[in-house]
């Protein structure tokens, strides 16, 4: 670890260099919003959860989207992602600003990883730090830094680097302590994503590249990590699905075709020329020219294999840290691609550029010059397509858009386009789009169809809709839906008992969530419940102090309970925090002369 500490010490100025261009280049990205694709389940609909320390143990035996309920497990587990979440709501509450940051800081931190890391296998600084500030600015990874959830990518290629770092050091230097030191990053690494479990096989190709291959270290290494899995995988069992391997087998096909051979030709392309990044691609089909060029590569490659021009081991550690790390990707049953997963796996690729750039160099020293100029016109046009890139990301609308246009067929984004409709009152458009939606993933859309016939005032076919969904729904987000839309039914009926129900049910799904917890005071609102609505807005408030709509709603009740005093303290409140708001202008105006006339 001192020796680490040294390099990092003698190369502060690259670390300066790295800062300024991702910030240059980023910093616009503190501005934008939190995306309610992921970001929102993660972040601004489960902060009262995530801002509670008393939540905090309950990260580790739950998904990412915080589902505590005993009859359905998620899918995804991710710890470390969302320990991370609520480390900075603990501090922070609900200010985007500082998620966007982390997110910044933490892509610096990885690519200065890389560097110390490939440092150590005693590259060409020169041209090592070049193709690393290639990366800084390379268009395929802009989402890894503006859309705060694919974070999860940067702590995995942190831990995995600090974990191959100390592995070195233990077989190099006999140290004991950097044995302890890479299985705690690896440990760090799988509590941030399962596909960290390649590193087993990662090691002992990483060794027998650098000639410290021991039969012996290794077989101790691999018993450390088997204790380890083994504890990591008991605990996950608790919060998500098991691995579902047969099904995994009896898709192999399609995985196969579909997922590995079409998902490696568009990682491969796209890295090696980024043009036109999309958000996301779904059911991606190749064409013949990103067929030839993916072709082209793995000639490349086996040539400067057989032919020895590179340390060949180095070309086995390189692909090996390429394809594993972007295997496990391909085995989701969805044919989706997503650009953020290639930060890890592209150090691989980065690893063989290098060499390959140092040993032209060593053979022809005239073709500095040129490859400088190279150097220079490349920086200049991913700088300028990360930039543009980057403003995709800005907010849901130009997300959604912009992921429509890239995946006509991805139903996600199909009831994106039907939820901007819903926001223009389009019902009739909005509907279309959600049983498009609907058409490709069977029940998955119900609530919505349900929530514009409700807008519609067909307020029995979307009752029998929601009513078929929760008998039928494991899924506890999506029955709380259900339930928040047949109170928003019974509200718009005038029965307002039948409402307070229904969003009784819906706050017991899950407590913690925010959408819930104000369906639930607005119907105890309605219901002249006034103490137990004001209970629920203080307890949002302990969690978001800046939300100008509490203070307002707080001061309504304290209205109906007929303390005007309290009710012009915090519309005040509201008012200090939303100066433009002319509704809570006029509520003032009249409480203060109601106050005059008492």
């Amino acid at each position: 670890m001192n020796r680490i500490k040294k390099i990092i010490s003698t190369n502060i100025f690259f670390l300066i260099i790295i800062t300024i261009a991702v910030f240059s280049l980023y910093g616009k990205s503190i501005n934008y919003e939190l995306l309610s694709l992921d970001d929102g389940l993660s972040i601004s609909s489960s902060i009262n959860f995530i801002s509670d320390i008393k939540n905090i143990h309950k990260l580790f035996i739950t998904d990412c989207y915080y589902n505590l309920a005993n009859d359905y497990k998620g899918f995804y587990y991710r710890p470390i992602l969302t320990l991370s979440f609520a480390i900075e709501s603990l501090l922070f509450g609900l200010n985007s600003k500082v998620y966007h940051i982390t997110n910044i800081i933490l892509f610096i931190l990885c690519i200065y990883l890389m560097y110390i890391f490939l440092l150590k296998l005693n590259l060409n600084k020169v041209v090592l730090k070049s193709v690393l500030l290639l990366l800084v600015v390379h268009p395929v990874f802009v989402s890894n830094i503006v859309y705060v959830s694919t974070r999860a990518e940067s702590f995995l290629a942190i831990f995995s680097i600090l974990s191959l770092i100390n592995i070195n050091s233990y077989f190099t230097c006999n140290k004991i302590k950097n044995l302890f030191l890479s299985l705690f990053f690896f440990i760090l690494a799988l509590f941030t994503k399962e596909s960290a479990i390649v590193l087993i096989f990662i090691f002992p190709i990483f060794l027998y590249s650098l000639n410290k291959f021991n039969f012996r270290k290794i077989l101790y290494l691999y018993i450390l990590f088997l204790i380890v899995g083994i504890g990591y995988f008991i605990l996950r069992s608790f919060a998500v699905s098991s691995i579902h391997f047969i099904s995994i087998l009896k898709s192999f096909k399609f995985i196969l075709y579909k997922n590995i051979i079409n998902g490696f030709i568009v990682y491969i392309n796209k890295l090696l020329i980024p043009n036109n990044i999309p958000v996301c691609l779904y059911e991606y089909v190749p064409d013949i020219l990103s067929v030839a060029k993916t072709i082209i590569f793995i000639i490349f490659l086996t040539i400067i294999y057989y032919k020895n021009f590179i340390n060949r081991k180095y070309i086995l550690l390189g692909l090996s840290i390429f394809f594993l790390y972007l295997l496990p990707t391909c085995f989701i049953l969805q044919n989706q691609i997503f650009f953020h997963r290639l930060l890890l796996p592209s150090l691989g690729i980065i690893l063989i550029l290098i060499l390959f750039v140092q040993k032209i160099i060593e053979l022809y020293p005239m073709t500095k010059k040129y490859l400088l100029f190279s150097f220079i016109i490349l920086v200049l046009i991913f700088s300028f397509g990360s930039y543009i890139q980057a403003d995709k990301y800005k907010n849901d609308t130009i997300f959604v858009l912009n992921g429509y246009n890239d995946s006509p067929k991805y139903h996600v984004f199909v009831s994106g386009i039907g939820n901007l409709y819903k926001e223009k009152g389009n019902y009739n458009k909005a509907l279309d789009y959600f049983y498009l939606a609907e058409k490709f993933v069977p029940g998955k859309y119900v609530n919505n169809i349900a929530q514009i016939l409700t807008f519609q005032e067909k307020f029995d076919e979307a009752e029998k809709f929601l009513k078929q969904n929760i008998e039928i729904e494991n899924n506890y987000i999506n029955k709380a839906i259900s339930y928040v839309i047949l109170t928003s039914i019974y509200e718009q009926k005038q029965d307002y008992k039948t409402a307070l129900e229904y969003a009784k049910k819906a706050y017991q799904q899950n407590p913690y969530n925010i959408d819930f917890s104000v369906n639930l005071a607005r119907q105890y609102y309605l219901n002249n419940q006034y103490q137990q609505a004001l209970n629920i807005y203080f307890e949002l408030l302990k969690f978001n102090k800046k939300e100008s709509q509490y203070y307002y709603s707080i001061a309504l009740l304290y209205d109906k309970l007929q303390d005007k005093e309290k009710a012009v303290e915090y519309i005040n409140e509201a008012i200090s925090l939303d100066k433009r708001n002319e509704k809570y202008d006029e509520f003032l105006k009249k409480l203060l002369n109601e106050k005059q006339k008492l």
